[in-house]
C-alpha cells in the first residue's frame, strides 16, 4: 500500500513540475525516514510526524497554503495526521486528504484556481 502512496506522489510531482514550474512547493520527509537512526536525527533537526506529505506555498483565497496528506485507495489515516490536518485548517490552511493521483490534481487545480490571497 505505501508504494501506492508513494507512485501517486511521484507523479503529483511530476504533475506539478510540469503544469505549474513556478509554484513553490516542498515534501515532508516522513516517508523517506526509513531506520530508526534517521528518524531520531530529523527529529532533532525539527522533523515533526504527521506532517501531510505534500506543502504548496502559494496562499489562495482565504489560506496561507495548501497541504496534502496523500494516502493509498484503502488507507487509513493516523491520530497524528488527523492532528496535523485540523490545526493546519484552524490556522486558515487548506489541508486535505487524497486518496489517489486524480483526486490530488483535482484539489491543486481548485486551490490554485482561487483569487491569490492579499
Amino acid at each position: 500500500m505505501k508504494h501506492d502512496e508513494q507512485k501517486s506522489q511521484f507523479d503529483l510531482v511530476e504533475f506539478i513540475r510540469y503544469q505549474y514550474p513556478n509554484i513553490l512547493f516542498t515534501i515532508s520527509p516522513g516517508g523517506l525516514l526509513t531506520s530508526s537512526r534517521v528518524g531520531g536525527k530529523a527529529k532533532k533537526l525539527g522533523y515533526n510526524p504527521g506532517v501531510p506529505d505534500l506543502i504548496i506555498f502559494e496562499p489562495r483565497g482565504k489560506y496561507h497554503g495548501l497541504f496534502i496528506e496523500l494516502k493509498a485507495e484503502k488507507g487509513i489515516i493516523s491520530d497524528v495526521q488527523k492532528g496535523w490536518l485540523l490545526k493546519l485548517k484552524s490556522s486558515d490552511y487548506y489541508a486535505v486528504v487524497c486518496f489517489n493521483f486524480n483526486d490530488a490534481v483535482q484539489v491543486l487545480r481548485e486551490y490554485l484556481a482561487l483569487k491569490k490571497y492579499l
